[in-house]
Formats: structure tokens, sequence, C-alpha cells
């Protein structure tokens, strides 16, 4: 097994890349919004 991902790292990494480029394409604008939220100050924060 690691022969074949000695052999194969480039391709690998390449699919690595095109997924997260896949996935932040296509990430949908609001889950960002809820990710960060708990930064933000709310009515209920004292």
């Amino acid at each position: 097994m690691l022969y074949l991902i000695i052999a194969y790292w480039p391709y690998l990494l390449a699919a690595l890349l095109i997924g997260v480029v896949v996935g932040w394409w296509y990430q949908d604008p609001r889950s960002v919004d809820d990710m960060t939220a708990w930064l933000e100050r709310g009515p209920d924060d004292h």
C-alpha cells in the first residue's frame, strides 16, 4: 500500500486540491455565516 502512495502521490495531491477547490466553489455562502456565528455577540450575550 505504501508503495502505491509513494508512486502516485502527485495524483493524490492533485485529487485532494481539486476536491478542496470544488468544495469551496460549491459551498453555500450561508454556511460560512453559520460557522462564524459564534464569534458574533448576540442579544443573549452579557
